[in-house]
């Protein structure tokens, strides 16, 4: 039995990536599916971040418009998020830098406490209607993974200029000194790591009062970056001995069924850190990765590291968990941008493919909610999310003022999503009926659903590997310009694609093509050439441009909890194709840009 899955469906034009070709390109592609595969890790699910920022704009909502985000999100017809995220201490997407005991030398944490009083205002009210929605309609309970983005200010060692300034700690929380932001050190007799593994779990037994279990913490936020908001750096080395002397020790013994993440930054160094780290003599669980690239290229997040993630798997027997995505800046509300909008979505849909067939557990959106402008972030630091809160363009008890009072530094800035009428914005994503009551659903909104809804946890990948012995392509290469091939730079041996399944074409079973070194002129693979006039390596006989990691037609194949296979399915290219899905004699016509989900019943 077939059914595709309508409701979810979504599709937009967007200008091709890579000129005419892709036009010219309407293969059927096949896509096997095979339950006696061997399965690869268990998807645990998907969600979005309980941040400050969330919460207040959870909360600028009136009473039909909180209800409405909350079905959107966690609902039985919306999305049935199942993971959440926040913070321990403040982020970036909070109105200002807090902490819960700000005493010198309060080794002891006597002056610890006001985290009922602070997150009890909007966020813990928030996490709770969202696990009491989620029960409802899914009858799952929602699963918190806690990160912190610093310690206390007097915790932290002084930067360089800081010391200059004769501090002996961190002014502030924001920044770090590099190596590690502990005031001295990690090794064994640190009194400060001490405090600060004990003040986590301290902040842990605060929610689990409150009656929201942690599900799992990671060690530190970004610890690569000593970011100009909350932060603190560490290597490989001092992460590693904070965890095993600290960390992991304090938490096996406060609370034993919390899982400890590490790394939990961008995906491009996941493997290395996942090396160095190992499971920490048995204090880490697995890896937490981000999705942006480094260098704050906006413009690479979620294609830079893709090839990392099959090694990474590879590297630990742990959880490997996406923490962390959001497209930044602004939101596509704010830039009216349908194009930027749609292209936001589909980027989505394709990290996401891609780390599940890798060995991903699932994946974690940044803030579930933002303002117009993508704040609060009390640093300037505005991103997207799936939902914009737009109280003021209710019809059904509206609220007054363009932005909210928290949003600072919004004066003067045109948001074109304000000039947009009602049916401009459903172009957007939004629904009618969703914008009368100040919820805007983004494209990037539409795009989840086709993994939450149907990736419950408990649902499994099918492998999705390229098969066979790896030879890694590196090193420098040149044109040869009477044949046209890419010959490797000092040997005898040009760039070329492995030899595929699928008819030949590029978009094999396996979901893609392996780029190998080859025997020059007449060898048994396809051979890659580089064309000076358009300025593109493609494969001459197909007409298929080398991209980093970005075909085309993609497709995932899983087995979800029930038996049923779930197929989904996306069309980056301009071009409509042909999708013809074995054992099911089902030939499915993909539009171009377009995403479908496929569900074979068991």
């Amino acid at each position: 039995m077939l059914t595709l899955s309508q409701p979810w469906r979504t599709q937009h034009k967007v200008p091709p990536r890579c000129t005419e070709y892709t036009k010219q390109w309407k293969r059927h592609a096949t896509f096997n599916y095979d339950q006696a595969d061997a399965l690869s890790t268990k998807v645990e699910g998907f969600g979005g971040a309980f941040t400050e920022a969330a919460a207040k704009n959870f909360y600028t909502l009136s009473k039909d418009g909180q209800e409405r985000a909350l079905e959107l999100l966690f609902g039985g017809t919306g999305l049935g998020y199942n993971l959440g995220r926040t913070h321990i201490n403040s982020c970036d997407f909070s109105v200002e830098s807090y902490d819960f005991d700000g005493v010198d030398g309060d080794f002891e944490l006597e002056g610890f406490g006001g985290v009922q009083e602070r997150d009890g205002r909007e966020m813990m009210p928030f996490i709770q209607r969202a696990r009491s929605r989620l029960a409802a309609g899914w009858g799952e309970d929602l699963r918190l993974v806690a990160s912190p983005w610093s310690p206390p200010a007097w915790m932290k060692g002084p930067t360089e200029g800081e010391r200059e300034e004769g501090r002996e700690h961190a002014k502030d929380m924001l920044g770090s000194k590099q190596g590690t932001c502990i005031r001295d050190g990690v090794g064994r007799d640190s009194k400060y790591a001490d405090a600060w593994a004990r003040y986590m779990s301290k902040w842990v037994s605060s929610y689990e009062k409150s009656g929201i279990p942690i599900w799992a913490i990671t060690v530190q936020n970004e610890p690569e970056f000593a970011a100009p908001w909350e932060a603190c750096s560490f290597n490989t080395s001092t992460q590693l001995a904070f965890v095993s002397n600290f960390l992991g020790p304090t938490f096996r013994k406060d609370h034993s069924t919390v899982k400890i993440l590490g790394f939990d930054h961008n995906k491009d160094h996941a493997v290395h850190w996942a090396r160095e780290l190992g499971d920490a003599g048995g204090n880490l669980d697995g890896i937490g990765y981000h999705w942006y690239a480094g260098g704050m290229d906006r413009l690479l997040d979620g294609g830079v590291g893709g090839p990392n993630m099959h090694r990474l798997r590879e590297e630990t027997t742990g959880l490997v968990l996406g923490t962390e995505g959001c497209h930044c800046p602004s939101t596509g509300y704010a830039g009216g941008e349908l194009e930027v909008a749609w292209k936001r979505a589909e980027r989505n849909a394709h990290a996401i493919l891609a780390d599940l067939g890798a060995g991903s557990a699932g994946s974690i959106e940044w803030n579930l909610i933002l303002d117009k402008l993508g704040g609060p972030n009390h640093l300037g630091n505005v991103c997207d999310g799936p939902i914009v809160a737009v109280p003021d363009r209710a019809t059904v008890d509206p609220a007054k003022g363009k932005l909210p009072g928290f949003e600072k530094g919004g004066e003067g800035k045109v948001i074109v999503g304000d000039g947009l009428t009602v049916d401009e914005l459903v172009r957007h994503g939004g629904v009618k009926k969703d914008v009368e009551v100040g919820v805007l659903t983004q494209p990037m909104y539409w795009v989840a659903g086709h993994f939450t809804r149907f990736l419950r946890e408990g649902s499994r990948a099918t492998r999705g590997i390229v098969e066979g012995k790896r030879e890694p392509v590196s090193g420098k290469f040149s044109i040869e310009e009477d044949s046209k091939e890419i010959l490797e730079s000092g040997g005898d041996r040009c760039l070329g694609l492995k030899e595929l399944a699928g008819e030949g074409h590029a978009i094999g079973i396996r979901g893609g093509s392996q780029l190998v070194l080859q025997e020059c002129a007449g060898g048994s693979t396809s051979e890659m050439i580089y064309d000076k006039k358009r300025g593109e390596i493609r494969e001459e006989n197909l007409g298929v441009c080398l991209t980093t990691g970005w075909p085309f037609l993609q497709g995932g194949s899983f087995v979800n909890k029930d038996g049923d296979t779930v197929l989904v399915i996306l069309n980056e290219a301009e071009a409509e194709a042909g999708v013809a899905i074995q054992n099911g004699n089902m030939l499915l016509n993909m539009d171009g840009h377009s995403i479908a989900t496929v569900v074979v019943a068991k």
